[in-house]
């Protein structure tokens, strides 16, 4: 809107300006033409800007759509932490059990049996505390 009426209030400036130099009546041809450049100029810049705006709405758009993955995968994120943290110390205690029965396998350089590596990764205890409610 506004650059239609830039461009209509350019006519006259314009025919004017070639009015005095000329001081013939030749001047309209190159008024209308120097008007037609001023109408070319303000359709594109109207289209540049209405292709601009229309880019920068499907950048905003990315933008919210990238900012809500982001907050989903950060509330998976803290769901899954959320499960597995109780989990932290059964594992290292399991852990350490299993390292200490397979130092004293090495130390006295015998193989293991199947008695000895159950009781390595399921001690009473542990299974205790796992289905404590």
């Amino acid at each position: 809107m506004v650059e239609g009426v830039q461009g209509v209030a350019s006519a006259a400036p314009l025919g004017a300006t070639f009015a005095a130099f000329a001081k013939e009546g030749d001047w309209l041809p190159a008024a209308v033409a120097g008007w037609a450049c001023v109408g070319v100029a303000t359709a594109v810049q109207v289209t540049a800007d209405w292709k601009a705006k229309r880019s920068a709405a499907a950048v905003q758009q990315q933008v919210a759509d990238l900012q809500a993955g982001a907050a989903k995968a950060q509330e998976v994120a803290e769901d899954r932490t959320r499960l597995l943290s109780p989990l932290r110390e059964p594992v290292q205690v399991k852990r350490r059990r299993v390292e200490q029965e397979a130092q004293q396998l090495a130390m006295r350089d015998q193989g293991a049996s199947i008695r000895q590596l159950r009781r390595a990764l399921a001690c009473r205890k542990h299974l205790d505390d796992l289905c404590r409610p």
